[in-house]
C-alpha cells in the first residue's frame, strides 16, 4: 500500500513538472499548482509580464497552422462564459480575452451575444462589423448562435443560429469583405465621470477600468474588466451609489455592488439584481432557487427568502423573475417565470414586514 502511495505521488510530481516546463521555449508559461489552479503569464519579446491569470478550470492551449497560440478557459458552464486569449508568437501581438467566440482565422474572429455577431479583428480592436439583423427572427436565448465558419479569403461569414420559439436552426451567409480591409475606423474611447465616480475604455472598447470614491475623494473600489459593456455607475434613491458590470448576456451575468456615503461602506457583489431601494436589495439566488430581499449592507438588519408557488427558472434568461419593484418601503411587487421552462407569468407581493406572499 506504501509503495503505491509512493508511486502515486512520482507520478503526480512528474505530470506537474511537464505542465510546468513544456512551454518553457514559448513566449509564456503554463502551470499548475499543488492546489490545481491554472496559472498562464505571457511575455513580450523583452521576457517581461504582459498578461497574467489564474483559473480553476483548465486553460487549454492550441497552436494554429499559422502563427497563432490560442489559449482558451471555462469561467461557466456556457459558450458565452468561455474565455478565448489569442497570441502571435511571430510579432509578441496578445489579444483581449474574447467570449462566446464563435470561429477564427489568423486575422479574424466571430463572437457571439444574444442578439447579434460581431467579426473583428483579433488584434487591432477599431476594426469590426456588427451583424444584428438576420432572415429570421433570433430565439429568445442567451446562446441563439450554434457555429459560424469564415470563408478562406475571409469575405463572408456563414452563421447557423436558433430561430422562433422551436429554436429552428438557420443557415445564413453574410459578406463582411470590409472586416479585412486596411481602412478601418480607429477605436473610439469612451469616459463617464460623476462627483465620486470614473469610467473609462482602456486599450480598446471591451476593457473598461472603473474606480469609486468616497466624500474625500479616496479611492473605494477599483476594477479593470473585459466586459459586454461600459459598467454603469449611478446614484441611488439613499444618496449612495450602484455599479453595474455587464459579464454577459442576461441579467444572470450582470454584477451590481453598491456603496454607502453614510455607513463609508461597499456591499458585496450580487448577480441578477431585480430592484433596490433604501439599502434594501431584492435578487434571485441561483444557488437556493429563491428570491432574497435583505439589507445590502448587513444581513443581520434584514435577510428574507421567498419562494412563491411554482417558480421555475426560464432557460433563456437563467432566472426565475422577470421583475420587480417596490410599492413601497415594506412590500415589492414580483413578477416571476412558471409552468413548462418558465412559459407562464404569475405576479405576487412580497410583504417585508411579515415575511409572506401575498397572492394578487
Amino acid at each position: 500500500m506504501k509503495k503505491a502511495v509512493v508511486l502515486l505521488s512520482i507520478v503526480l510530481s512528474l505530470l506537474f513538472v511537464l505542465i510546468s516546463c513544456s512551454n518553457e521555449n514559448e513566449p509564456y508559461k503554463l502551470t499548475r499548482g499543488d492546489d490545481g489552479v491554472y496559472h498562464l503569464v505571457i511575455f513580450d519579446a523583452e521576457g517581461r509580464e504582459q498578461f497574467s491569470t489564474d483559473q480553476p478550470k483548465e486553460i487549454k492551449v492550441e497552436k494554429t497552422d499559422g502563427a497563432l497560440t490560442v489559449f482558451s478557459w471555462n469561467a461557466g458552464a456556457s459558450a458565452a462564459t468561455r474565455y478565448t486569449l489569442f497570441l502571435n508568437a511571430q510579432t509578441g501581438e496578445t489579444s483581449t480575452p474574447f467570449t462566446y467566440v464563435l470561429c477564427h482565422t489568423d486575422k479574424l474572429a466571430v463572437l457571439g451575444s444574444s442578439d447579434g455577431i460581431t467579426v473583428r479583428s483579433i488584434f487591432d480592436e477599431g476594426a469590426e462589423i456588427v451583424i444584428d439583423t438576420f432572415s429570421h427572427e433570433l430565439s429568445d436565448s442567451v446562446e441563439p448562435f450554434v457555429s459560424a465558419e469564415l470563408s478562406e479569403d475571409g469575405a463572408r461569414v456563414t452563421v447557423t443560429y436558433l430561430s422562433g420559439d422551436d429554436y429552428t436552426k438557420i443557415e445564413e451567409t453574410f459578406d463582411i469583405s470590409a472586416a479585412d480591409s486596411d481602412a478601418q475606423s480607429e477605436p473610439s474611447g469612451f469616459s463617464d465621470a460623476g462627483d465620486h465616480w470614473l469610467v473609462e475604455s482602456k486599450g480598446g472598447k471591451t476593457n473598461y477600468t472603473v474606480s469609486l470614491y468616497d466624500k474625500n475623494g479616496k479611492v473605494v473600489v477599483s476594477y479593470e474588466d473585459f466586459l459586454f459593456a461600459p459598467p454603469e455607475v449611478t446614484e441611488t434613491n439613499d444618496g449612495g451609489l450602484a455599479l453595474k458590470r455587464d459579464f454577459g448576456s442576461g441579467e444572470i451575468f450582470k454584477a451590481y455592488q453598491y456603496y454607502s456615503f453614510e455607513r463609508d461602506a461597499l456591499s458585496r457583489v450580487f448577480y441578477a439584481v431585480n430592484c433596490y431601494r433604501d439599502e434594501i436589495i431584492c435578487f434571485y439566488d441561483s444557488g437556493s432557487e429563491k428570491i432574497v430581499v435583505r439589507n445590502a449592507f448587513d444581513a443581520r438588519e434584514l435577510s428574507l427568502e421567498f419562494s412563491p408557488d411554482g417558480m421555475t427558472v426560464r432557460p433563456a434568461y437563467l432566472t426565475a423573475v422577470k421583475s420587480a419593484e417596490f410599492i413601497d418601503s415594506d412590500q415589492i411587487s414580483v413578477t416571476y417565470y412558471c409552468g413548462e421552462n418558465g412559459s407562464e407569468e404569475k405576479t405576487v407581493i412580497l410583504d417585508i414586514a411579515s415575511g409572506l406572499i401575498i397572492e394578487q
